[in-house]
């Protein structure tokens, strides 16, 4: 018997929610819309002794991490700019994105270490009704306390 996915087995991403720690507090990322994280993996070639094959050996895995939201407070824009002014550390994050499901739970990703590397200071668009966020940067680790419930059978 072949097994087919069913529709009430995809993960649905909006329900989903965010939360990051600046300085050992947590707050809501409710204003994040989208958070995209990546690794990119290098690697090596390298000759196999007494034979003409080259082989490829993983490296090391660099974090890229995205969010796209709207601007609903300035917590980590003054955060920044207090680091321009040299008034504090680098504001580095702690990020929490978990996605919920009806059956199969919840599944917790922890970024560690996040540096965003562009953030707008200023934005303005008299014709819009929101006003856009994206900031890009990168993390050094991350963890799954949490993962789904598995949905595909053991054959």
């Amino acid at each position: 018997m072949a097994w087919t996915m069913e529709s009430d087995d995809s993960i649905n991403g909006a329900d989903g929610f965010a939360t990051f720690t600046l300085d050992g507090k947590t707050y809501q990322a409710g204003n994040w819309e989208k958070i995209t994280a990546t690794t990119e993996v290098s690697s090596t070639d390298f000759k196999v002794l007494g034979s003409r094959t080259v082989k490829t050996k993983p490296g090391t895995a660099k974090g890229k991490v995205t969010v796209e939201g709207f601007v609903v407070d300035s917590l980590y824009k003054r955060e920044y700019i207090k680091w321009m002014n040299g008034k504090r550390s680098f504001p580095v994050l702690t990020l929490h994105c978990s996605n919920v499901h009806d059956t199969r739970g919840t599944e917790t990703v922890v970024l560690k270490q996040v540096k965003f590397m562009n953030i707008p200071i200023v934005s303005m668009d008299a014709n819009a009704d929101l006003l856009p966020l994206s900031m890009d940067g990168t993390f050094d680790g991350a963890d799954m306390p949490k993962s789904f419930t598995d949905v595909i059978p053991k054959i």
